[in-house]
């Protein structure tokens, strides 16, 4: 990843602008069903959005909007400069929202039913 830090503080990354006073954090992206229960996932680095998101980052309540600086191992459907939307767990790292979640185990599932070949047993995965 190449990243640029300009004088007034702002950076771009892989054409990605990074400006104000955001911060870069880690949003956990679970690959299964325990996995988001637990809040246990694939770290992904994801720069806060905006400005006004940071105070639920710092609390670890609500959600806020999240662009992903990496992309996924897990998830194609998620390369770097995807936005992503991450809720805070309180005083653990912040995990992709639940709807997101699910979407990507939907499209997973579908994947997997339209492409048996795409899974050893022939059965989605997860």
């Amino acid at each position: 990843m190449v990243e640029t830090v300009w004088i007034d503080g702002s950076a771009e990354v892989e054409g990605i602008e990074l400006s104000g006073n955001r911060r870069v954090v880690k949003v956990n992206v679970p690959d299964s069903e325990a996995g988001f229960k637990s809040g246990n996932g694939e770290g992904m680095w994801g720069y806060i959005r905006r400005e006004e998101d940071l105070q639920k980052y710092d609390e670890g309540k609500g959600e806020f909007e999240v662009i992903l600086l990496n992309t996924s191992v897990y998830w194609p459907q998620l390369p770097w400069g995807t936005i992503i939307t991450a809720e805070g767990r309180g005083g653990n790292r912040p995990v992709i929202c639940e709807r997101q979640f699910r979407r990507l185990l939907a499209e997973r599932e579908e994947y997997f039913r339209t492409h048996p070949e795409g899974s050893a047993s022939g059965e989605s995965g997860g």
